[in-house]
């Protein structure tokens, strides 16, 4: 800030000086490196010139997280093309995590880098505790390209994310320098790639990996560098998460993931030796792994972007095609329309069914879709974590007046029951149990088996008769065979000649007379007798209250619930309540005297700990109190040495 005089009143106007130039960026240079060549042209004698040049004071901003970036921009030319946003994601790596962020993370943490504070960003993402790379890194490939497109190498920032170790353009394995990318560490040094090299030249043979899955993690990584418009965080990548695992049979439709198989899969997805080099390895005897973070949902850590990608390429994606994928909802039965299992239908599998319902399963923390044919009337059901075929089911809802027609056809027709099981895909007991239940049908039956139900009949109508309004559940007790034998072969017949169910008649609940005046009259003379026995008792210290009150008398309905009913004794309840403050000054007078009496010292200490549970209750009238009461037991113990000397 410069004072200038205008106007005969002296201004502070902020005078910006611009830089004469700047380098131009090279693709995917790290802003370090761009601050270097500028180090390197202006030939400064020392790195603090430069950071006043770029910044306007001495301030060294971070390797891997640069904030002050307005103060820089404002410092170049008006024709530059550089913006702070344009910075931040070209030429530092905060695009990689921007998207395992919250969105209120990432943009404080975009806001610290554009603003002039001097902030901890890495306690932002929570990596105080995570390590990102020490030291600046190249690679030996990259270096001899970009010397003969660009005449100098550069560090790039694709080769400096933790903690990957190959270069996504080569496979080459990139080597680790001497310089530290940490400022503390670092100072306010400024070297350019060209001029380290110089000084300590890379006279190794180049190594390439031949790792697939470590190159193809590389390449989803520079991928992510050069792809920053996406709009996901890490709360729409949990519910993408969630959805494959569901695909996948390791997530029910709820969300909840099974733990112990994903662990076992992911293992053998990934080895040992592989997890540990990039330091994802997944001790399963603690309670919470970072790969429990990803899959729950209210666990608010955060995790390096490699174990992302790690678990994107899991369920089988790059990471470009994970980022562009649509959202779309779980569907556990695969997508509509739904094929007709009815197999006594002439349509049998033919896709008709182009919606289901989805009702709960009882205790099972899965949901059962009902899948309804309007043709047929056939209905089947499925559960949610199966991984069943469209051809397959879990039990019939309703088999339908088509399926019932065809099961009456094949035994009137003489087919044997087991050969109407294989016919019909069903078991013994459902075609017993929906023979008997087929209503107003004649079915053919053999000689004995009417002879059979004939008899029963009789029973359960003999006993009917003379059961004197007995309920089905009486009869059912008595006649346990002849109810069982009817409700599997005859049940519409059951139905029918049973008795009624024995509906519960509520009794009218009598209500009771109350002769309130009496009652208020009563309690009147009691409450005042109640009140001062409260008061006057010095040792079981209780405040007055209406609950107090009604404890005393034996009835504390009437002084809380049915108080406005009873006029009079409201009223005397009222001018006997205690407030807290009332309560506490008699409680330390008491407390004083009866400390007096067992000679006993009073300290304000003491009154106030037997007293006071709550300082807020500790009011300038109750310090008073205490104060009084010390003092007045000091003038007693000096009244008393008086009279014994």
């Amino acid at each position: 800030m410069k004072p200038i005089l205008h106007q005969n009143n002296l201004v502070n106007i902020e005078v910006i000086e611009l830089l004469p130039f700047f380098p131009t960026p090279y693709p995917d240079e790290l802003l370090y490196s761009m601050f270097a060549r500028y180090h390197e042209w202006s030939q400064n004698p020392e790195e603090m010139h430069t950071y006043f040049d770029l910044f306007g004071n001495r301030a060294t901003p971070t390797v891997h997280f640069p904030n002050r970036l307005n103060d820089f921009c404002k410092r170049l030319s008006t024709d530059t093309l550089l913006t702070p946003e344009k910075l931040i994601n070209e030429h530092t790596i905060f695009p990689v995590y921007r998207p395992f962020l919250s969105k209120e993370r990432s943009e404080k943490v975009h806001q610290l880098m554009m603003s002039s504070k001097s902030a901890n960003i890495l306690a932002v993402f929570g990596l105080t505790a995570i390590k990102i790379c020490p030291y600046l890194r190249y690679c030996p490939t990259c270096v001899q390209k970009d010397e003969h497109q660009y005449g100098e190498a550069y560090w790039h920032r694709e080769h400096q994310i933790y903690p990957i170790r190959v270069c996504p353009r080569d496979k080459t394995i990139l080597v680790e320098s001497n310089v530290h990318a940490s400022s503390k560490i670092n100072g306010k040094k400024l070297l350019t790639l060209q001029n380290y090299l110089q000084q300590h030249p890379y006279i190794s043979a180049i190594e390439t990996s031949d790792n697939a899955i470590e190159y193809q993690i590389s390449v989803d990584i520079s991928w992510l560098l050069q792809n920053y418009n996406h709009q996901l965080n890490i709360n729409d990548l949990y519910y993408r998460y969630v959805e494959e695992l569901k695909a996948l049979g390791l997530a029910n439709s709820k969300g909840t993931v099974t733990r112990k198989e994903l662990f076992y899969q992911f293992k053998e997805t990934y080895s040992e030796e592989f997890l540990n080099r990039y330091s994802c390895n997944l001790q399963h005897s603690r309670k919470y792994t970072w790969l429990d973070s990803m899959i729950k949902k209210h666990m608010n850590r955060f995790v390096i972007p490699i174990r992302h990608v790690l678990l994107i390429r899991f369920l089988g994606y790059w990471l470009s095609q994970f980022f562009s994928k649509k959202d779309h909802d779980y569907l556990p039965y695969g997508s509509p329309p739904y094929p007709c299992l009815n197999i006594a239908s002439p349509h049998y599998g033919e896709e008709l069914i182009d919606s289901y319902n989805s009702i709960d399963s009882g205790n099972r923390k899965i949901k059962t879709g009902i899948f309804a044919c309007q043709s047929c009337g056939f209905v089947y059901a499925k559960y949610s974590n199966g991984n069943r075929e469209k051809s397959e089911f879990d039990y019939v809802h309703t088999y339908g007046t088509l399926w019932e027609d065809k099961l009456l056809e094949l035994r009137r027709n003489g087919h044997t029951i087991k050969e109407i099981c294989d016919l019909l895909s069903t078991s013994e007991s459902t075609v017993y149990r929906r023979l008997g239940m087929v209503k107003d049908r004649p079915v053919n039956r053999s000689e004995n088996f009417l002879i059979k139900r004939d008899e029963i009949r009789s029973k359960w109508l003999s006993k009917l008769t003379n059961a004197n309004e007995e309920t089905i559940n009486q009869m059912r007790a008595v006649l346990h065979y002849e109810y069982s034998w009817l409700r599997k072969y005859d049940q519409h017949w059951l139905e029918n000649n049973s008795a009624p169910a024995q509906r519960y008649i509520r009794n009218e609940k009598i209500r009771r007379e109350y002769k309130w005046e009496e009652i208020d009259q009563q309690l009147v003379t009691e409450i005042p007798a109640v009140v001062n026995e409260i008061l006057n008792d010095n040792f079981n210290f209780v405040r007055v209250t209406k609950e107090a009150i009604g404890r005393k008398i034996n009835k504390i309905h009437y002084i809380t619930v049915q108080l406005d009913k009873l006029p009079k004794t409201k009223a005397v309840v009222e001018l006997s309540l205690e407030t807290i403050e009332d309560y506490h000054v008699r409680k330390i007078s008491g407390i004083a005297q009866n400390m007096r009496e067992r000679e006993e010292k009073v300290t304000a200490s003491k009154l106030i700990s037997k007293t006071i549970k709550n300082k807020k209750h500790l009011t300038e009238r109750i310090q008073r109190i205490v104060k009084y009461e010390v003092q007045k037991s000091l003038f007693d113990t000096e009244q008393l040495i008086l009279e014994v000397f």
